[in-house]
């Protein structure tokens, strides 16, 4: 079954990427960029990325990612919320 998608969500699948990002949480990730603020790299990003589209049975193009600024999670809970409700 896929998640809602939510800022606890997306924390959730941050602990799995990131070491570092075990103990945040929904509140602590509002409002941050995936790189510039919670610190990932790009390979990091590509690895949060294919798990996203895992786990929300999707596929987020590339496009996306860039033109719809998915690297930010309020704007990523935003856009699996209207593509893949849970």
């Amino acid at each position: 079954m896929k998640p809602a998608a939510s800022h606890d969500a997306i924390a959730g699948i941050l602990h799995e990427v990131d070491d570092k990002l075990k103990s945040a949480t929904g509140p602590q990730i509002r409002g941050k960029h995936l790189r510039s603020d919670l610190g990932l790299d790009s390979l990091d990003v590509i690895k949060f990325i294919l798990l996203l589209e895992e786990r929300y049975e999707l596929k987020i193009p590339d496009a996306d990612i860039d033109g719809r600024d998915l690297l930010q999670v309020d704007h990523l809970v935003r856009y699996l919320a209207e593509r893949a409700p849970g």
